[in-house]
């Protein structure tokens, strides 16, 4: 007779809450902010990875440590865009240990409420967007005259990009998926929330997949979502559909749920262990050798998918995918690691805080960037110009997040975790063979 697993002691938690996971997602959500700026400000055609990593290896070379620093940082910040698959894996995660820790709602109620907790605030965010150009719109006619539908027009985005929105942007952003089908390179509207379509998707699919983890385990899970992942990434690039045009193809590659699953499915993964086998895991990574070694073959992944899965169409199909396991082996270490100092330090908080608001931090963000390509067009002094970086863009950004969170729900409430199940004494003796020969 098998027993059903019963969920192992929560680890650390403030208010229900695990605050390493809200550490790990306020840094995936600092580090895309952080990858918007660069990005903004750089503009240069090798300002990525795979060109980044020898200029490192350069400075290394020639023992320049302030310039191999200021390498190493850029390296970093060109990699911001992965902090949305470790968001996403975060996502799987959360939503996998909540469900081991207390009952999973009816099928139509948990879809409404986590409909209402992604959409509302998109939609939002894409009236906050306009209503930013408008404002920009208007300032730039006020300062230097001229028609206001000129200045609409003339409203850029990292100071070089135009961005023209129309009426037909807005909807298609409204819309959350058909952006991604336009002929058009970019909706502009759309900005850093083009994920929450992969979100959509993922809360779709999350009851049966919980049913399937709960069946094959955390292990056979994983690898089944990575097969899935890696076969239908094959599919799209050796034989594309011959409808979509070719824009197209490379956009949903990148941002479309069926290509990218794995990265949901291995956070599922990582919730059922953190529920059930979170000892057992974390004998796994309580040797600094250990650690060190996972952390090693984490940059190794992460190295491989930045550097070369755009050079032939197999390294396309396995770029992604080597990413979302090098997040996976980058956060174990922290996500099952005996609590300690980190849990109770100053960093710990902040970073927790920033986790808590992430969605809504996103959503100023996008509001900070047209106005920092605003304030660079105009030329402003030095002096106001790095006030507003250091001060404003993402400190204050991420502190008025706050109340937009509280306005549109997003804030977590107090729920204590729901007590272990009881198992009955008597059945498991039952179970259990005899002693002895």
């Amino acid at each position: 007779m098998r027993l059903p697993l019963a969920p192992e002691p929560a680890p650390p938690s403030r208010d229900g809450r695990i605050i390493t996971i809200d550490v790990l997602r306020g840094l995936a959500i600092l580090w895309v902010m952080t990858f918007h700026l660069y990005a903004d400000m750089i503009q240069r055609a090798d300002a990525e990875p795979r060109h980044l990593y020898p200029a490192l290896r350069d400075r290394l070379a020639e023992g320049a440590p302030l310039h191999a620093l200021t390498a190493l940082a850029e390296v970093i910040m060109s990699m911001g865009y992965q902090g949305v698959p470790l968001f996403m894996i975060l996502s799987g995660l959360s939503l996998t240990l909540s469900a081991g820790r207390r009952p999973e709602a009816p099928l139509l109620r948990g879809y409404l409420e986590r409909g209402r907790r992604l959409l509302v605030p998109y939609w939002t965010a894409t009236m906050l967007t306009v209503t930013t150009i408008a404002t920009i719109a208007l300032l730039q006619m006020l300062i230097h005259g001229g028609s206001y539908h000129d200045h609409w027009f003339g409203v850029k985005l990292a100071r070089t990009v135009a961005v023209n929105t129309r009426l037909d942007d807005v909807l298609y952003t409204l819309s959350v998926f058909g952006w991604l089908f336009r002929d058009k390179p970019v909706t502009i509207a759309v900005g850093s929330l083009w994920f929450v379509q992969m979100l959509v998707v993922y809360y779709l699919v999350f009851p049966f997949a919980l049913r399937l983890l709960n069946k094959l385990g955390p292990w056979r899970f994983l690898l089944l979502g990575l097969a899935f992942t890696l076969v239908a990434r094959s599919w799209f690039i050796f034989f594309p559909p011959h409808w979509i045009d070719p824009l197209s193809r490379i956009r949903l590659l990148y941002v479309f749920p069926l290509f990218r699953a794995s990265e949901f499915f291995m956070g599922m993964s990582l919730g059922y262990l953190l529920v059930h086998h979170r000892a057992q895991v974390a004998e796994w990574v309580r040797s600094p050798f250990d650690i060190a070694g996972i952390v090693v073959m984490a940059l190794l992944l992460q190295m491989f998918g930045a550097m070369l899965k755009t050079e032939t169409d197999l390294l396309t199909v396995l770029g992604d995918p080597a990413i979302q396991i090098a997040m996976v082996l980058f956060i174990v270490p922290v996500l099952f690691k005996a609590p300690g100092r980190l849990e109770v330090s100053a960093f710990a908080a902040v970073m927790a805080f920033v986790g808590t608001v992430a969605y809504a931090a996103l959503i100023v963000n996008d509001q900070m960037r047209y106005i920092a390509s605003f304030l660079r067009q105009e030329d402003v002094p030095g002096a106001a110009w790095w006030s507003f970086l250091v001060v404003i863009y993402i400190p204050a950004g991420t502190l008025l997040a706050y109340p937009l969170a509280k306005v549109l729900g997003l804030l977590p409430g107090r729920r204590p975790a729901a007590p272990a199940p009881q198992i009955d004494q008597a059945s498991v003796l039952q179970a259990q063979p005899a002693a002895g020969p």
